[in-house]
């Protein structure tokens, strides 16, 4: 927990540890203190305050996010109701408001849960089944995207973006975990280290620097991804070109 209101951070406590299975590894009263508690006792989720002296509970959150897919998962506690677009903006699992409700606090430890049953899930083994969904988070709900949805996926801000039709998600992995879950259900194409493509929302190859391209995508933005080098020529090969 990170907070520098000892009264709020007890408050916190005591719901937290009534609730079976939660312990309470740590506590901090402001975010250089919460980089150093974070880096030894690695939780599996960090409980912040916004308005902290000094750094910003979503400046922690942007610094934590650089710890790629071993950041702590987020759920921001404060007073300020405001704030609840940019914690999402940042990844943050929940928004509790202050003076906390021991129901709405069970339901973020629930969601936090769920986020780290689907983070630690490997891809279903090889012969066993696959519903040909793929689950994802947006604004602290699960959705079920069938894969001709997902239009691209990317690493960003140590998540992974998924961009379908319908909007932008969260996937509860890492690109190479969805690479290899996607391989073999359509035409995904990992051409960039950071970029998975679905070439079938391709909607043009654009001539780049060095002999490399940019696939523009078929989503609203009509996104540009690049394409390494070395994947060239796979992409030349799978378009034909």
């Amino acid at each position: 927990m990170v907070d520098d209101e000892e009264y709020s951070r007890s408050e916190l406590r005591y719901i937290l540890e009534s609730q079976p299975g939660c312990q309470v590894v740590g506590e901090a009263q402001d975010a250089a203190q919460a980089l150093l508690l974070i880096q030894k006792l690695k939780p599996d989720a960090v409980f912040l305050d916004v308005q902290m002296p000094g750094m910003t509970g979503e400046k922690l959150a942007q610094a934590l996010a650089e710890q790629g897919q071993d950041a702590p998962l987020l759920v921001f506690a404060t007073a300020y109701e405001d704030y609840a677009l940019n914690a999402f903006a940042v990844r943050a699992v929940d928004y509790l408001l202050k003076p906390f409700d021991p129901e709405r606090v069970k339901a973020a430890l629930q969601r936090l849960q769920e986020h780290l049953r689907w983070r630690r899930r490997v891809p279903p083994p090889e012969g066993g089944v696959d519903a040909g969904k793929l689950p994802v988070w947006c604004r602290g709900r699960l959705h079920l995207l069938d894969y001709g949805q997902i239009i691209y996926a990317a690493a960003w801000e140590g998540s992974v973006r998924v961009v379908a039709a319908g909007g932008e998600y969260q996937f509860s992995g890492t690109l190479q975990q969805l690479e290899q879950r996607l391989h073999g259900k359509g035409p995904f194409l990992r051409v960039h280290k950071s970029f998975l493509a679905n070439l079938g929302h391709a909607s043009e190859v654009i001539p780049w620097f060095k002999g490399t391209f940019r696939l523009r995508m078929d989503d609203p933005g009509h996104t540009e991804i690049p394409v390494s080098r070395q994947m060239v020529s796979t992409l030349r090969q799978a378009l034909g070109l």
